[in-house]
């Protein structure tokens, strides 16, 4: 046995800041400790009885009662080990639930500053354990506690896979006793995306960065899709399946993503900064394309109207700040070295429309119908910018997407047309007219309609 400083417990100590990586790990060691809980962190060799009697003769440690073989058996099952400086020689008993133990779900590691003799060696290789040779446990233990601590500050969020948060949403939405929970799973992932979107991860900075390239810009998009995925997926869910209760939520979601960290530098790169919109607008359009294939009119409108984006003293609605416009000019678009935006007439749609098929996919399973949904929100969203525009006695334009130039190609459905003839049907009562839009006017609605067509048919497509 080697002898220790006595700090070392204090570097065990340390290790509980970074404990939840390890909590798959004991560590064992040969020192007179004895951990608070057996089933926490530390086992020594230094075992209590039920009297609370330290064993530690060599006839107390050769055998132990039923109960803690029973318990020692299920720890060495389910946990891997960090052995530090043990022999193996004396704790007899402890050696025989080692060498009972079949199943090795996660590895053992062996640290000791010389090579092992038996009875460790023959323990080791039966456990199938990783030798590390090391100074002394002071160190070990120190660098140990440094680099998982690293790791745990350092490492590629995400502490929930994707999966694992879209089934906690759905309990919780199911059920008004996890509205707590509910807030906090949704809260929890949208701060996390809004500070990993920070200007430390994506630089604007003129003075720090060099202009950005087009293959620059292709790789940034890409990278705002892949960070985005997970509030994506909640943002699905939770837009489609919602009560009218948690709508603020949602549109929270957009708004909170949309304000882009505060500016403190000399200059700035005026694209990259628009560009920091994209994260929101990809939440922006599957949020509403979900809600509207469930008819959830309630959810749509509050995340167009509800969610306000800032940029500097201006407040505005989604419905007018976020589109894909103010992502990205359609020139700047067309040049990016991806295939859904080089050369194409609706750059930022098409990528949008390739982005979310997957995700959307869960609700909108058939190509044909996910197509009509998606053009079905473009329209209704230009529609709606178009109306707001009139009444500030602008031009009744609205942002054309993949609709404006796909439907020109088409001699059977036309979003166009279904879309009024949906309006007919319904009259006051459809659900657009309902929630406020267009003031609630029927006529007003065929006003805009009209106007905003006969731009389209004129438009440069």
């Amino acid at each position: 046995m080697h002898s220790c400083k006595y700090s070392f417990a204090s570097k065990i100590e340390s290790l509980d800041r970074s404990w939840p990586i390890l909590k798959k790990l004991l560590i064992f060691w040969n020192y007179n400790y004895v951990a608070e809980s057996i089933s926490g962190k530390l086992i020594s060799n230094t075992i209590l009885t039920p009297e609370c009697r330290i064993r530690n003769t060599y006839s107390e440690l050769a055998d132990y009662e039923g109960p803690i073989d029973s318990l020692l058996d299920r720890i060495f099952d389910d946990f891997g080990l960090i052995i530090c400086g043990w022999s193996a020689k004396w704790d007899i008993a402890l050696r025989k639930a080692l060498e009972r133990s079949k199943n090795h779900r996660f590895t053992t590691y062996w640290a000791d500053i010389v090579d092992l003799d038996e009875p460790a060696k023959s323990l080791a290789e039966s456990r199938k354990a990783v030798f590390i040779p090391i100074v002394n446990a002071d160190s070990f233990f120190n660098e140990l506690s440094e680099s998982v601590f690293a790791i745990e500050t350092y490492r590629k969020p995400h502490p929930l896979s994707l999966d694992i948060s879209v089934a906690r949403l759905k309990k919780y939405l199911v059920d008004d006793h996890y509205r707590i929970e509910l807030y906090d799973l949704v809260s929890s992932e949208r701060e996390q995306l809004y500070h990993g979107l920070s200007h430390e991860s994506y630089s604007i900075d003129s003075s720090k960065v060099r202009q950005p390239t087009l293959d620059d810009f292709a790789d940034r998009i890409k990278s705002y899709e892949e960070v985005t995925k997970t509030l994506l997926a909640l943002m699905i869910q939770g837009c489609y399946w919602s009560e009218s209760a948690n709508k603020g939520l949602w549109s929270g979601c957009i708004e909170r993503i949309a304000a882009r960290p505060p500016w403190n530098g000399s200059s700035r790169y005026t694209s990259l900064f628009s560009l920091q919109l994209y994260p929101a607008l990809i939440l922006f359009y599957g949020g509403c394309i979900a809600s509207l294939a469930n008819n959830n009119y309630k959810i749509f409108s509050s995340l167009l109207n509800e969610c306000i984006i800032r940029d500097s003293s201006l407040e505005e609605p989604a419905i007018i700040g976020l589109t894909p416009y103010q992502v990205l000019e359609i020139q700047n678009a067309q040049q990016i070295p991806l295939d859904d935006m080089l050369e194409k007439q609706t750059p930022v749609s098409n990528r949008l429309y390739n982005v979310l098929r997957r995700p959307l996919k869960i609700f909108l399973a058939d190509d044909l119908k996910y197509q009509r949904y998606f053009d079905r929100f473009e329209y209704l969203i230009a529609l709606i910018h178009a109306d707001i525009r009139k009444e500030e006695g602008r031009n009744p334009w609205g942002p054309e997407g993949c609709f404006s130039w796909r439907y020109r190609r088409s001699m059977g459905y036309n979003v166009f047309d279904d879309i009024e003839a949906e309006a007919d049907k319904d009259g006051e009562k459809w659900p657009l007219l309902k929630e406020g839009f267009f003031e609630g006017s029927l006529s007003r609605f065929k006003l805009v309609k009209s106007e905003y067509d006969s731009y389209i048919s004129t438009s440069r497509w």
